[in-house]
């Protein structure tokens, strides 16, 4: 809302606020609670390195998924 305040449009009501967006921002608001303090809600997580999980690879064009699959011998699925 304050978005659209600043930038000369309509607010957005509540009603036009997607059915799905309404059911996951509370769920992520409370994911957010949860990391925030695990201790108190009886929880423990495993830690995960802060390093890069995907390597990047230059194809020099685009390539089709496919054959992408295929050279890492991995279900196209």
């Amino acid at each position: 809302m304050n978005y659209n305040r600043a930038h000369g449009k309509p607010p957005i009501s509540a009603s036009e606020v997607a059915r799905e967006t309404r059911a996951y921002v509370p769920k992520l608001l409370a994911m957010k609670r949860l990391m925030a303090e695990p201790e108190r809600y009886g929880l423990e997580f495993a830690v995960i390195p802060n390093e890069p999980y995907f390597a990047v690879i230059d194809t020099k064009s685009q390539i089709d998924l496919k054959i992408a699959a295929h050279l890492r011998a991995t279900s196209y699925d």
